[in-house]
């Protein structure tokens, strides 16, 4: 019969057995303003002091057209490297927070960046994350219990196989 209730300590073992399944992966919130693929280093530094000295700056008006998104909300480096290209998350996570800064290069090409928010990786503790815990627990161990099932019905059979040359039966146990 399959467990209903988990029991004392089963669903802790359970978490810390497969803890990397429940990390949550570092993210950030950026803002960007893309300055082309190969733009003038003097005029990309003189945008960057001007963005730091003045807060009230309209951002969409500087830089190039793009189709990348200015603004960008907590996002997981699979999401950001998903539409800057590989290893943009990673520059970004050395960036300080509230500043312009840059140049940064993507796939595209070079960027300001502003970090809004950061949200540090974390494994979340079992008072957060109990009922997705105690579902995958459920399902593990009901597949444990009719693999044991299945192995102990096998362990009363034994296979026959005829051939069809009227030799002996082969037996398998």
């Amino acid at each position: 019969s399959y467990l209903v209730e988990p029991g004392p300590g089963e669903l802790e073992t359970y978490l810390a057995a497969n803890k990397k399944n429940y990390r949550q992966s570092s993210r950030l919130a950026i803002e960007q303003i893309y300055l082309g693929e190969k733009p003038d280093p003097e005029k990309a530094g003189q945008l960057l002091t001007a963005l730091n000295s003045d807060e009230d700056t309209d951002q969409s008006t500087l830089g190039e057209r793009t189709f990348l998104p200015g603004r960008l909300g907590l996002s997981t480096s699979e999401a950001v490297d998903g539409i800057f290209g590989k290893g943009f998350f990673e520059q970004l996570s050395k960036l300080p927070p509230a500043r312009w800064s840059g140049p940064v290069t993507s796939s595209f090409g070079v960027h300001l960046v502003r970090i809004i928010d950061r949200s540090p990786g974390r494994a979340p503790a079992l008072s957060e994350i109990r009922d997705v815990v105690r579902r995958d627990w459920s399902e593990a161990k009901a597949r444990d219990v009719r693999e044991n099932d299945y192995v102990q019905r096998r362990s009363r059979f034994i296979i026959e196989i005829e051939r069809d040359d009227d030799s002996a039966p082969m037996k398998t146990p």
